[in-house]
């Protein structure tokens, strides 16, 4: 094997080395294209760009102004391990697997073994690969479960499969060292569907992919994993979700890939920030039984949950070894009740998290208004005559009454805060007004398009 391939890890923290080659450019998202030249307007009149600039510069500032919607939050509940070789020690765990009873399986990879564990940490037993020798690292690195308990563990130093019953005897063993089927060059991690088949991700040079197979080694079938990019792609954690549907994460293209049973992509998106950043590598990956997507990102120190469209939904962890820090984050598992199982590697220890009752959004105060959160609203008042509508009511932070006016009779509300005046307060609020306020409302509709929309906090902002 060439474990020049094997050096990143090495090189940003020390330990135990895991696989990762080649740079981290490319990725599921692709940066826009550039425009060329900008669209100027007519010769002396700059008037146009000067709006735009200002409507764009207020966007900004609403976005600033407006409270974010509370995410969810992760507190830790658990934690065991130290860094040693004892029974219940832990160097340099790599992955994590959990079966029905809730019982928790480890690749311990600096001891070359796999750990058993009760839902509270207790040690309940440990076993060694058949073959691994004093000094020799077979990088253990994936493990799953099946329904039956048996387990099955990648070992990426022999390219090969192991499958032992729950207390650690050895069933069966699959793979050699190759591109065909069934052989593997980097098997790097496994998960198992309901029905019993075997999911293997293999980092195999120009043919990145995944294989799948039976329950006792038999080759089924694989695929290649670069979905819509054309791109290198580098296939690490794998996870079944509902139907069977396969989702894996790409170290090289930091993303989510979502295949079929079948190996029919189904979609992909990317897990860290748009920006190029090198931390945002994702390594781990789990699904929970209401279809969130877990994913660790160990050289920024985190987890991130995902909705099943891709949509981000919470991130907790920072790097140290307080309770709830990282050092570099690898496997994950959710149980049944919710509970995140999160191998915490350089720490030597495994961390469980539960969901806390989601925090209140605090609103945000400034020296010209106390915007309000959505969740705080009413919905507003219909008016009661085409000539007159009645005044549009909302709560303010505080619990009080809010009575938009019309100050010049025209049938519109520009005085949002009710203090008298039009002013940017009155902005800041509409814009964080807009997302409950009637389509018919026409009080308003500033520019009587028969809706609201950011058109009308355009036009409430130009007649300041």
């Amino acid at each position: 094997m060439n474990m020049a391939t094997y050096s990143i890890t090495r090189a940003r923290h020390g330990g135990t080395p895991v696989p990762f080659s080649g740079d981290t450019d490319a990725r599921c998202r692709s940066d826009s294209p550039a425009d060329g030249q900008a669209r100027s307007s007519a010769p002396g009149d700059d008037r146009p760009t000067v709006r735009v600039v200002v409507h764009l510069v207020l966007l900004v500032l609403l976005v600033a102004a407006v409270p974010a919607a509370a995410s969810e939050t992760y507190v830790v509940t658990g934690s065991w391990g130290t860094n040693g070789s004892g029974d219940g020690q832990l160097h340099y765990p790599e992955n994590i697997a959990l079966d029905a009873a809730g019982n928790a399986y480890v690749t311990d990879q600096g001891n070359q073994r796999i750990q058993k564990f009760a839902t509270d940490g207790t040690f309940l037993g440990a076993w060694g690969t058949g073959d691994a020798e004093p000094g020799n690292s077979y990088e253990l690195s994936g493990i799953a479960v099946d329904a039956g308990g048996d387990v099955y563990v990648t070992e990426t130093g022999t390219f090969r499969v192991l499958k032992f019953t729950p207390t650690g005897d050895l069933i069966t063993t699959w793979g050699t060292e190759g591109a065909g089927d069934g052989q593997f060059r980097n098997p790097m991690d496994v998960a198992v569907d309901d029905t019993g088949f075997v999911y293997v991700t293999d980092i195999n040079g120009a043919t990145p992919r995944v294989q799948k197979f039976g329950p006792d080694g038999s080759f089924v079938t694989r695929w290649q994993t670069c979905g819509n990019a054309v791109t290198y792609s580098q296939p690490y954690g794998i996870a079944i979700g509902a139907a069977g549907t396969v989702y894996m994460v790409d170290l090289r293209k930091e993303c989510v890939t979502r295949f079929s049973p079948a190996g029919v992509l189904l979609g992909e998106w990317p897990t860290g920030n748009p920006v190029d950043d090198p931390d945002d590598v994702p390594m781990g990956i789990a699904v929970d039984a209401a279809g969130f997507v877990y994913v660790t990102e160990p050289y920024a120190n985190r987890v991130l949950k995902f909705a099943s469209d891709g949509s981000l939904v919470t991130s907790w962890g920072t790097r140290g070894s307080g309770a709830g820090q990282f050092d570099n984050p690898r496997g994950i598992a959710v149980d049944s009740a919710g509970t995140v199982w999160v191998v915490d590697a350089f720490n030597h220890r495994v961390q469980t998290f539960a969901r806390s009752a989601a925090p209140v959004p605090t609103p945000t105060v400034t020296a010209a208004q106390t915007t309000v959160p959505k969740a705080m609203e009413t919905t507003f008042l219909p008016p009661t005559s085409a000539v007159t509508p009645a005044p549009t009511v909302t709560v303010d932070a505080t619990g009080g009454s809010v009575v938009s006016r019309d100050l010049n009779g025209d049938g519109r509300f520009e005085d949002r805060n009710g203090n008298g005046r039009t002013d940017f307060a009155d902005v800041v609020l509409f814009f964080g007004q807009i997302g409950s306020i009637a389509a018919d409302d026409p009080g308003s509709d500033y520019n009587e398009n028969g809706r609201i929309d950011f058109a009308d906090v355009v036009w409430l902002f130009n007649t300041l």
